[in-house]
Order: C-alpha cells, then sequence, then structure tokens
C-alpha cells in the first residue's frame, strides 16, 4: 500500500521499548535510525523531533510521549512515525484515544511495521485489531513473569538473590 504523504511536511518519530536493557537499547536505537533514514528519503519531509521512551507501553504515563502530546497541541508537526502500533501503545483503549486526539488536531500516525495510517478509516479496524494483539502480548508475558516468579518463590528460589550483595556472606 503505498500512501499520499506529500502534504506532510514537519515529521516527529516516536520510538519506545519496555526496558533498558542493553539488548532493548539497540532496538531503540534502530528505530531511530530506520524511521530517520525514511524521513530522509522522503524529499516532502522535514524531521522535527525524536522522541524516545524506555517503559511499558501499557500506559500513556510515559515522559516523552506526554511531551509529544504537547507539542502535537502547539501543532510541531502533522505526521508522527512509529514502527508498530506495539511501540506506541500495548493498551487498545489508550492506542484508540491517542489516534483520536491527534486525528482532531490534524496529526497522523503512521505505523511503519504494518503500514497503517491512522487517517485511513478503511485501515481503522486493523489498526484496531493490531492494538488488542499488542495489549494481548503485554498481559501474556506479564502473567509468565508472574508465574515463574510464583513458582521460584515457591521452590525457595528466586533471581533477586542470584547477585553479590556487598558486606553480606552468602548462606544457606
Amino acid at each position: 500500500i503505498s500512501w499520499d504523504l506529500s502534504n506532510h511536511k514537519n515529521v516527529a518519530i516516536y520510538c519506545r521499548v519496555s526496558t533498558a536493557y542493553e539488548t532493548q537499547e539497540g532496538s531503540l536505537d534502530n528505530q531511530k535510525i530506520g524511521l530517520s533514514e525514511k524521513v530522509r528519503n522522503n524529499p516532502d519531509w522535514t524531521l522535527v523531533r525524536i522522541y524516545q521512551d524506555i517503559q511499558s507501553g501499557a500506559n500513556t504515563s510515559r515522559l516523552e510521549f506526554e511531551r509529544m502530546m504537547r507539542d502535537a497541541y502547539d501543532h510541531d508537526f502533522d505526521l508522527i512515525l512509529v514502527k508498530s502500533v506495539s511501540c506506541q501503545s500495548r493498551n487498545t483503549a489508550d492506542l484508540i484515544a491517542t489516534i483520536n486526539k491527534l486525528h482532531a488536531l490534524g496529526i497522523a500516525i503512521l505505523f511503519d511495521k504494518e503500514n497503517i495510517m491512522s487517517t485511513d478509516t478503511k485501515m481503522r479496524f486493523l489498526l484496531e485489531i493490531n492494538g488488542v494483539f499488542a495489549q494481548s502480548e503485554s498481559q501474556a508475558i506479564s502473567e509468565n513473569i508472574k508465574l515463574g516468579l510464583k513458582h521460584l518463590k515457591k521452590d525457595g528460589r528466586s533471581g533477586l538473590y542470584r547477585r553479590k550483595c556487598l558486606g553480606y556472606k552468602h548462606n544457606e
């Protein structure tokens, strides 16, 4: 699918990863590099700002996300590039509310991986389905982590106490 984006001149990029682990930091860099290259390759676009969060996508209380939304109300840009729906949000209600707020401001979001433009009414259902999948995946990961910690606790083990703790000796 090819979108007519020639009327979108000022572009913002939003990148997000869940944790500060080294592998995730690499993902954050890859998002910035890939999306910046996409802007550079479109002569009608000007990169205004890159926003990046290292925080869960389960809510919108993310520092850079909130800054991006404030800048949207100031009409600093008219298109936001995001790698994927799951990078934008892992909460379907928040995703749709954000899209609606931005739409009212005349700002579109292009989800690069899914190739979905938020302003395309024909793709809106597909966008919502992707949001549901992202939320479901987040919930499944959370449940798996909780279950794993519960089993470790039940077995008398904990990943929290495997690292060295200065000033103490390890014993049974």
